[in-house]
């Protein structure tokens, strides 16, 4: 059974830089978010190397691969994202990860429904295919997916394909609501809601594995003592270390994510802009909606 390593956080929690610091590990294969939902423009897209998507020698292997496999594959759809399909079958998925107290009879309801079956099925084998390709290609033994979403990461342990540990990367909340603000042109009461949302929902899928499959990680700790911090992962998923890190971003391989994917050698610099770009008004409301789960964890 492969091994692959999940991370699990909101959006805008850091999640690209940490999968450029684990993908220089020789025994780690990833393409970083495997569930290649906010590609775009797959004409315009660029890999991480620098290539356009369609152009890259990588992804040509890779659909090649996915070609002789006899599974349909395309860059405008990997086939790999458990929340695309019609609005009440995405409702369902997300219950499972979302509202502990309907979980249970969501994920009952998708397996026994034919049609939420057959679709669990398909895209379940599309991302072992994918996976067991992408390692064969880059010669890993794990596999790092860092599509963060707490629903996808419920329909990969309950398929009981891999054997799964789970990087819990935190953020201070308003780093993460400041940063979802200005990307989604929401006001501060939106923002904070979402990153509660997630976060809750990331804590309740976490909550079902054994504590030894659970690592949890401050974006803070990478930022700031890289070295240590990926070390402690490299150990939590069983690989010796290996690999130093100078403080600037390594420039790793084929990575799918944010514009950061293409941040390669620059300095690994602690992003704290939400101090100075929230004004008192922002920072009271979020308090009223996330602060104490902000709190709990350190951040005051």
């Amino acid at each position: 059974m492969r091994e692959l390593l999940y991370i699990l956080s909101p959006s805008f929690s850091g999640s690209t830089l940490l999968t450029f610091l684990l993908a220089a590990h020789p025994e780690i294969a990833t393409v970083g978010e495997l569930k290649a939902s906010a590609i775009g423009d797959v004409e315009s897209y660029r890999c991480s190397c620098g290539a356009l998507l369609k152009q890259c020698d990588f992804w040509r292997k890779v659909k090649t691969g996915m070609k002789k496999s006899g599974v349909e594959f395309d860059f405008d759809d990997f086939g790999t994202h458990f929340t695309s399909g019609p609005a009440w079958f995405r409702r369902l998925v997300r219950l499972g990860a979302r509202n502990p107290l309907l979980s249970q009879s969501s994920s009952q309801l998708l397996r026994i429904v034919p049609f939420c079956r057959s679709r669990l099925e398909r895209t379940i084998g599309q991302n072992r295919i994918l996976i067991d390709l992408i390692a064969s290609i880059q010669g890993g033994r794990i596999f790092l997916d860092a599509s963060k979403d707490p629903e996808r990461l419920t329909q990969l342990l309950l398929s009981k394909q891999w054997k799964i540990r789970v990087v819990h990367l935190l953020r201070d909340g308003r780093g993460v609501s400041s940063s979802y603000k200005k990307h989604h042109n929401v006001d501060m009461k939106s923002a904070a809601a979402e990153w509660l949302r997630t976060e809750r929902a990331c804590v309740h899928v976490a909550a079902r594995m054994a504590r030894k499959d659970v690592l949890t990680v401050k974006y803070e700790d990478v930022c700031r003592e890289p070295q240590r911090t990926i070390e402690e992962i490299f150990a939590f998923a069983g690989l010796v270390h290996g690999i130093s890190v100078n403080g600037a971003i390594p420039e790793s391989g084929h990575v799918l994510g944010n514009a950061m994917r293409l941040s390669g050698g620059k300095r690994i610099l602690l992003d704290e802009r939400w101090r100075t770009e929230l004004l008192p008004c922002d920072l009271r409301v979020f308090d009223a909606i996330g602060g104490d789960l902000n709190r709990r964890r350190g951040y005051m």
